[in-house]
C-alpha cells in the first residue's frame, strides 16, 4: 500500500517555526523604525521650542535701556536716568546674577504703548520696569517681573541655560571680550555690547548658541 501524498506533522511545525522568526524578525524592524521615528520627533520638538527659547531671550534682551526718547536722554548722565538700587548699579540696565545655584539675568527698561510685559499685559507706560529671566528647579525658563509674583513659563524642559556678558572695545563699536557674570565688576555693567546665550532643551543633541547684539539706543551710555 503506497504512503498518502501531503504535508507530515513535522514540515508543519517548521513551517510554523519560520513563520515565526520571520514575523519576529518584521516586528523587531517595524520597532527599531519606529523608535528611530520618535527620538527624531523628540529631537525635532526640542530643536522648534530651543528656537522659541531663544527668540524670547533674544526680545526681552533687546528692550534692556529701552526709554522713550526725550531731551532729558541727551542731558543726562547715564547713572541719572538709571539710577542705582539692590539688582541694578547705577547706569546699568542688565545684570547677571544666580537664583538657586543657577544663573539669572536681570534687565530694565521704561515700556511705552505696545510694549507688552511677562504676562502679554500692557504695563503702565512712564517708569522703569525690571524683569528677570531664569531657570527654574523644573527646568521650565521663566520671565518674572522683579519684585512681582506669578513668573510666566517661556519654555519648558530646558537642562542648560547660560550667559555671557560682552564688553565694549575701546571705540565703543563692537565686542572686546565675553566673561560669565561672575567676573564682572559693578561699573563694567554699563558697559555691555552683547549677550551671549547658551540654550540646551531635554532631548535636544547639542547646544543653541545666541549672541544677541544690544541696540544702538544704548550707545549713549558711555
Amino acid at each position: 500500500m503506497s504512503r498518502e501524498s501531503g504535508t507530515s506533522l513535522l514540515e508543519v511545525l517548521i513551517s510554523m517555526a519560520l513563520g515565526l522568526i520571520l514575523l519576529g524578525l518584521t516586528m523587531d524592524s517595524w520597532l527599531g523604525s519606529r523608535r528611530l521615528l520618535q527620538q527624531m520627533q523628540v529631537r525635532l520638538d526640542a530643536l522648534d521650542r530651543s528656537r522659541f527659547g531663544l527668540l524670547e531671550m533674544r526680545h526681552w534682551l533687546q528692550l534692556a535701556g529701552f526709554r522713550p526718547w526725550s531731551e532729558d536722554m541727551s542731558r543726562k548722565a547715564p547713572q541719572a536716568l538709571w539710577p542705582a538700587d539692590r539688582h541694578f548699579p547705577a547706569g546699568a540696565v542688565i545684570k547677571g546674577d544666580r537664583y538657586r545655584g543657577r544663573e539669572l539675568v536681570r534687565l530694565r527698561f521704561v515700556p511705552e504703548s505696545g510694549v507688552r510685559d511677562c504676562k502679554a499685559e500692557l504695563p503702565r507706560p512712564g517708569r522703569i520696569r525690571s524683569f528677570s529671566l531664569y531657570l527654574d528647579q523644573q527646568g521650565a525658563l521663566r520671565c518674572a517681573e522683579v519684585g512681582g509674583a506669578d513668573p510666566v513659563s517661556l519654555v519648558e524642559g530646558v537642562a542648560e541655560l547660560s550667559f555671557d556678558y560682552g564688553l565694549g572695545t575701546v571705540s565703543g563699536r563692537g565686542v572686546s571680550q565675553y566673561l560669565p557674570a561672575s567676573q564682572l565688576e559693578s561699573s563694567q555693567w554699563r558697559q555691555l555690547r552683547a549677550v551671549r546665550v547658551r540654550l540646551r532643551l531635554q532631548g535636544a543633541l547639542r547646544t543653541q548658541v545666541l549672541t544677541v547684539p544690544l541696540p544702538r539706543w544704548r550707545d549713549w551710555q558711555e
